[in-house]
C-alpha cells in the first residue's frame, strides 16, 4: 500500500492567490459589504460592553457567512469557470448556517482550552480541525463527525498544514500592523475603517488558502472529485 505524498503549501498558496486575482472583482465586493456591517455597528456602539460584544458576535456571524461563500466559490471554480452567482454562492450554505456556527464555535473553544493548556497541544487542534469548516460546508457530515473528517484529511500532511495556518497568522500580523498604524493615525474613525479595509482585504485570502487545502488534501486522499457548477443547496445534516 503506498503513502499519498503530503501537500503542498506552496502550491497551494499559489493556487489561492490566483483564484483571488482571477475572481477579485466577486470577492471584494462581497467581503466589504459584509464587513461594513461590523463596522456600522462598531461607530454605534463604540465605548459599550454590550455593542462590543454584539460586534465580536456580528464578526464571528460575518466571517462564517463569508468563509462558507468562499468555500462554495473554490469548489465551483475546480472546472476553470465559476457558475454560480454571489446569490447562489449564499444560498448555498443558508442551510447550514447554524451548524457552521457551531463548529466554528466549538472549534474556537478547543483552539483556546488548549492554548491555555500548553501551546502544543492548542496548535495540535488548530491543525488538525484546520479544515472542519470546508468539511461542512461541502460533505455536510454533521457537527461531530465534521471534526473527525477534517482529521482524517490532514493525516500525513499535518506539518504542511500548519505552515498554512502560520502564513495566515503572518500575513494577518502584516495587513493588522499596517492597519493599526493608519488607525492610530486617524483617530477611533480611522481605526474602524482600517480594520474594516483590513479584514475585507484580508480574509478571501486566508479563507482561500484553507478552502484550497482541503480540496487538495481530498484528492491526495484519492477522494472522488467535489462536484463543479451552480452551488446547489442541501438540506442540513443530522448532528
Amino acid at each position: 500500500m503506498t503513502t499519498a505524498p503530503p501537500l503542498d503549501p506552496t502550491a497551494t498558496i499559489g493556487e489561492a492567490f490566483g483564484i483571488y486575482k482571477q475572481y477579485a472583482g466577486i470577492l471584494l465586493p462581497l467581503s466589504f459589504g459584509l464587513f461594513a456591517i461590523q463596522a456600522v455597528l462598531a461607530v454605534i456602539f463604540a465605548g459599550s460592553a454590550i455593542g462590543t460584544l454584539l460586534a465580536l458576535i456580528t464578526s464571528l456571524i460575518l466571517g462564517i457567512i463569508f468563509q462558507g461563500a468562499v468555500v462554495e466559490l473554490a469548489r465551483d471554480v475546480q472546472d476553470g469557470t465559476l457558475d454560480s452567482s454571489v446569490g447562489q454562492l449564499l444560498s448555498a450554505i443558508t442551510p447550514i448556517i447554524g451548524v457552521l456556527f457551531v463548529v466554528g464555535l466549538l472549534n474556537g473553544i478547543a483552539v483556546i482550552f488548549g492554548l491555555v493548556l500548553l501551546v502544543i497541544p492548542g496548535l495540535f487542534v488548530l491543525t488538525i480541525f484546520a479544515v472542519v469548516g470546508p468539511v461542512t460546508v461541502v460533505e455536510r457530515p454533521g457537527i461531530f463527525a465534521a471534526f473527525s473528517r477534517s482529521r482524517e484529511l490532514v493525516s500525513g500532511s499535518g506539518w504542511q498544514v500548519f505552515a498554512l495556518i502560520l502564513f495566515n497568522f503572518v500575513l494577518g500580523f502584516g495587513l493588522g500592523l499596517v492597519g493599526g498604524i493608519i488607525g492610530a493615525i486617524g483617530g477611533d474613525a480611522g481605526g474602524v475603517i482600517a480594520t474594516w479595509v483590513v479584514n475585507s482585504l484580508l480574509v478571501p485570502a486566508t479563507a482561500l488558502i484553507i478552502a484550497v487545502a482541503y480540496l487538495r488534501l481530498r484528492d491526495l486522499k484519492g477522494d472522488k472529485p467535489v462536484p463543479t457548477g451552480v452551488a446547489t443547496p442541501q438540506g442540513p445534516q443530522a448532528i
